[in-house]
């Protein structure tokens, strides 16, 4: 495995939110916790990768996302979850539940290890099938923007809105990075078209599956 070959110490496996689902409820193994309350959900479908991070057990840890499965537990752990560009990570191993979009991430304590875990995994293996276009960055880690999409970020509480504008006010004056409002044209039908595509391709991803059932 590439993290063990740079020295990482693999802790173990996590549970999970079964197929991709958003809540961290698991029938079989138990529900995964929320590290800041109990009682509260870690959302998915990472969600043990989220809460072992939140708990301060790992720096780091991988999950895969689709539609937010790396993002939503993120989020709601309080903790950085990064989904890379489909194509920048290898899919090697990875159950192909949604081949065009679902990708590994990484959740982290902090952007940096986030940064440091990416420079190890990304890029090609020599088993990997070239069905995406090469992406080869060369910006150096000053020249980061993060994109705003205010609709979307401003569409939460004050308290939450605040404490993550000081976040980005913080990393933008220590690394000199910039924020960057944009819009997202047609986004409503852009995500109708993700959930039939998502649904589509998890039907025929377990069809063998099951008609042996």
């Amino acid at each position: 495995m590439i993290l063990r070959s740079c020295g990482a110490i693999l802790v173990g496996k996590t549970n999970m939110h079964e197929l991709g689902g958003v809540t961290g409820i698991n029938p079989h193994y138990g529900p995964i916790r929320n590290p800041y309350d109990p009682n509260k959900i870690a959302g998915g479908s990472s969600s043990g990768s989220a809460a072992v991070v939140s708990s301060g057990l790992c720096p780091v840890a991988l999950g895969v996302d689709s539609g937010g499965s790396v993002r939503m537990p993120a989020s709601l752990c309080g903790v950085v979850g990064f989904k890379p560009t489909f194509g920048c990570i290898p899919h090697s191993g990875v159950l192909p539940l949604n081949w065009t979009v679902g990708t590994v991430g990484i959740l982290a304590a902090t952007l940096e290890d986030a940064f440091i875990v990416y420079a190890a995994i990304s890029g090609a293996l020599p088993s990997h099938k070239p069905t995406t276009l090469p992406l080869n960055s060369t910006n150096p880690i000053s020249n980061i923007r993060f994109a705003k999409y205010g609709e979307w970020f401003n569409d939460c509480s004050d308290e939450i809105r605040i404490c993550f504008s000081d976040a980005l006010n913080l990393h933008c004056e220590q690394y000199k990075w910039k924020t960057v409002g944009v819009t997202i044209p047609d986004i409503e039908s852009m995500l109708l078209t993700h959930y039939v595509t998502i649904s589509s391709k998890c039907c025929t991803s377990l069809s063998s599956h099951m008609e042996k059932l």
